[in-house]
This record gives structure tokens, sequence and C-alpha cells, in this order.
């Protein structure tokens, strides 16, 4: 389920990457057979498959393919048509909701697992641009499956180094007949080594030799003695998985057998390998007929195939009686702003500042550069437009934003804003009840500095031009005073400490501060 959610981002990030797209089409959710996948692409290896779904007539696809391809094409050509508009998350887990993927889950496990693959999505998610698939892959390695919520303890799966120092009734160890992977030759072997003389702790190396060249006799005695040394480790392994068992220990393995060597074969530098002077007589008395006759290649059984029927549609969902929505607290629901001060293009400017310095705030400040602001100003460009501004607008509209972020970076009070601070928090939704009334408020940024004070601040990314810029800020206080300072009892009613309030301008590095009254 985990390899499918993977193909599928991979998927939507790139259009062009077939493989992912295949294992999209070919996953539980849609379940096209191999027939029909090539069907779909094996007459043109240049077409991409969201081209191949758009332009084929799928009356050439299989009467069950037909059905399948129309029911998913609709959601994947949607999800790449709002590229740039969502995070990657919501983007990835939308899709998969409309495909049908939490219809095709076994276990009610299966939710959380999904669930954990997806705040990963969430970590990497670098504001609607392409993450880095690299990094979600290593990260994918640190994910374990969640526990069965229906077991009753009884079983418990565990690596060998994870039960030392444990004991169980019954232990199974699978697997006992497969050879480890082979490691990659160093490219430098070395040993510590005490002298004979002396008893002072020395150090032998030998680089890896040139390809083709394997006479470097120093590379091969330290090479044995790093193989000896595995095999001891293996051999403690070994030691201690079987004495976990108190009552029963079942070693499950499999060894090689050929028409030219019958004799049974374990393969090398295996579990059953260093058992093999024991257990050899065992598997040489199993019977050999025709079935237990290879050529010495292990194949895996077929895996069933699961999938969604044909014609599975979306659940309708149920009537529900209506019910008052979460209010949203913008501040002026409780103050009243005399001035419509915001234009549209302000407002998303706004927006696409807001979304940049969430980032900022969850990389580190130490990450950022005002390169690396300039890299991304095609980014911001593409924001915008996807936030509807005129392409009149655009270019002003971009330098603006990008002269915010940099500002920020410039400037040492945007620095202190967006710097390491105590639970720190960037776009921080918030609720409770204030005078008897719930609100819902979001914190553009929240932490706690070193004196123990809570900090709330609110960006704005007004302009001023002409008059004196001291009045304008002052001006912009009293404006918006009494949104922060709501903010602030909203805050003061969760925690007792010390709370200040800021407003922060960055496209004119502005900044003004106060005690609210509580």
């Amino acid at each position: 389920m985990i390899q499918d959610l993977l193909a599928l981002t991979r998927a939507i990030l790139h259009p062009a990457d077939r493989g992912a797209w295949l294992a999209v089409l070919r996953a539980p959710w849609c379940g096209l057979s191999l027939a029909d996948l090539y069907a779909l692409m094996g007459a043109d290896h240049r077409m991409t498959v969201a081209e191949a779904m758009e332009s084929i007539d799928p009356v050439e696809l299989s009467a069950d393919g037909k059905v399948r391809l129309l029911r998913v094409r609709g959601p994947l050509l949607q999800s790449l048509a709002e590229q740039g508009r969502h995070r990657l998350r919501a983007r990835v887990e939308n899709l998969w909701v409309a495909l049908g993927g939490p219809a095709v889950l076994g276990e009610s496990a299966d939710i959380e697992n999904a669930d954990s693959y997806f705040r990963l999505l969430e970590k990497h998610d670098l504001s609607g641009e392409p993450a880095d698939l690299s990094g979600i892959e290593e990260k994918l390695g640190g994910l374990y499956a969640a526990p069965d919520p229906g077991a009753d303890g009884r079983l418990q799966i565990m690596t060998i180094h994870k039960s030392k120092g444990l004991e169980f009734d019954t232990v199974i160890i699978p697997g006992i007949g497969k050879q480890p992977a082979d490691m990659n030759r160093p490219l430098l072997r070395w040993l510590s080594v005490v002298a004979e003389q002396g008893g002072e702790e020395e150090l032998l190396m030998a680089p890896l030799s040139a390809i083709g060249d394997d006479s470097d006799p120093f590379f091969k005695l330290l090479k044995r003695l790093d193989d000896q040394r595995n095999l001891y480790e293996t051999d403690r392994l070994l030691y201690v998985a079987c004495t976990r068992a108190k009552k029963c220990l079942h070693l499950l393995g499999h060894a090689t057998v050929s028409a030219k060597n019958p004799q049974a074969r374990a393969a090398g530098k295996s579990l059953l390998q260093r058992m093999w002077p024991v257990l050899k007589d065992v598997y040489d008395e199993l019977p050999r007929g025709p079935a237990a006759v290879s050529d010495g290649v292990s194949r895996p059984a077929p895996l069933p195939l699961i999938r969604l029927p044909a014609d599975w549609q979306l659940p309708v969902l149920p009537v529900v009686d209506t019910v008052s929505p979460l209010p949203e607290d913008s501040g002026e629901s409780a103050v009243a702003i005399e001035f419509d001060w915001a234009k549209e293009a302000v407002r998303m400017i706004g927006l696409v500042v807001h979304a940049e310095l969430e980032l900022i705030g969850r990389e580190g400040m130490e990450k950022w550069s005002r390169a690396r602001v300039g890299e991304k100003k095609l980014h911001y460009r593409a924001q915008l437009m996807a936030l509807g501004l005129p392409a009149t607008d655009l270019d002003d509209a971009t330098e603006s934003v990008e002269e915010s972020i940099g500002n920020i970076l410039d400037d040492e009070k945007g620095r202190w804003i967006l710097g390491a601070h105590r639970e720190a928090s960037c776009e921080q939704a918030l609720s409770g009840f204030l005078g008897g009334e719930l609100v819902n408020v979001v914190l553009d940024r929240t932490f706690i500095d070193e004196e123990g004070t809570r900090w709330i601040i609110d960006y704005k990314t007004s302009r001023h031009e002409g008059g004196d810029l001291d009045d304008f800020l002052d001006m912009q206080q009293q404006r918006y005073e009494g949104q922060l300072e709501r903010y602030a009892r909203l805050m003061h009613n969760m925690e007792a400490r010390p709370v200040r309030v800021g407003l922060y301008f960055p496209l004119l590095k502005g900044w003004r501060e106060w005690q609210p009254d509580l």
C-alpha cells in the first residue's frame, strides 16, 4: 500500500514518469491488466501516460479495462490540472481517496500506516514545489507498520537485535536460507591492532585496488579478517535468536538443488549455511521430485491480484443535520476597520508571503539567503497566477513578494522574528471562547523568548508612499490593536505567562510592539 502511495506521489509530481504512472494504473484502486496496459502504452514510447489516457479510444481496451480506465481517468487528469494550487499532502491524499484507495485497505491499521505516509509528505512539502523524492524514499526506510489493534499481544514481530534479553515460549525464525545482500567494496579497509611490543594501538590500512587488480596482500588480509569477523557476528546473532525460545523453536529456510547437483546446498553466508553441518542430513532426507528441482534461481510465489470491482464508485455521503461552521476570525468581527486598505493584489501578495514565511520558519533562517529568494522568483509568479492575479499586475506583485522575503532576511528584527525560539510556530491555529463566543484564529508567528514572554506577531504587507512612516505605522497599530489583543487574550486563557504582541511590515522593515490589555 505504501509503495502504491509512493508511485502515486511520483506520478502527480512527474507526468513523464511512465513507470510510476503504470504502477498507479496497476494498483488495486484501478487494477488494469497487463494486456490493457500494453494496449494503452505499447504503441508509442514517447507519449506520457496522461497524454495516452486523454487521446486513446477506450474501445481498444478490454471491456473490463475500459470501465476501469474511465473511472480513474477523471481524478488523475484533474489532479494534474491542479498542480501548484495545493499542498503536496492534500493533492496526494485527496487523489487517493477519489481513486478509492481507502476501499482496498484490509485492516484498520492500514489507515494509520497511510496517515504516517501523508504526515511524511507534509514534512517534505516545499509550498507546492516538487518535493525531494529521494528524501521521502530515504525516510520511508525509517517508518514501521502500525501494530494490529485487534491483536492480543501473544504474537510479537521483531528483529533479532530487538529480541536480545527477551524470552518466549515459541520462537519462529523465517528466511534462514536467504543470502544477505552483498556489500559494495569499500574504498578503504582498516583495522585497529595492538602491537606485540609496547602494547600500543596501531592502524592497518589498505586502499581499494584498481579494477582487475586483486594482488594487494594487505587488502586481501583485511578482507579475510573482515569476513571472519562478520561470520562471528552471524554466529552471535544466530545464538541470540535461537536461545530466545523456552519451549519450541521453528527454523524456516530453503536449500537449493538442481538437475546438475541433486545435493541440497545452503546459500553462502546465510544463517542456514552456518548451521549446515547439523541440518544437512535433514534436507538430504526430504523427497526429491520434479517440483523440488530448480535451476538454482529462487523465485517468489506469484501474489494474488487485489483490486476494486470494475464498477466501483465512491459511496454517497450520508445526509446530516446542518451545523453552524466554526467562525473564522480576522479581527474584524470584534474590531471594525474603518478603511479597506488592502486591494486584491495586496491580498494575494500577502498570501504568498505568508506561505513563504511559514516555510522559512519550518526550515530555519540558516537555510535561506537572498540568492535562494531570487531563484524562487518564477515560483512566486506562478503562485500569484494560480491565485488569479491579472497579468498586468504580475511583475509588480512578484517584485513585492521577492522584496518582502529579502527584507526579512536582511533586517535584524525580521531575522529575530523567524529565528530559533522555544515553542516557535508559524500559522498556528487557535480556538477558544471569548466573551461566551467560540472563535477560531490563526497566528502568523508565535514563540516564547529567552525571558519567558509569549510573543504573538502579525505580518502586514502594506506599502506606504509619501508622508511620515512613523505616523503610518502608528495608524496601523491603532487599526489592528483590537485584533492582536484578541489573539493575546485567547492565548492568555490557555497559559499563564506574560504576552507581548507585534506588527511586522516586511516591505517597510517596520515594527510596532506593545503590551496588550488583558
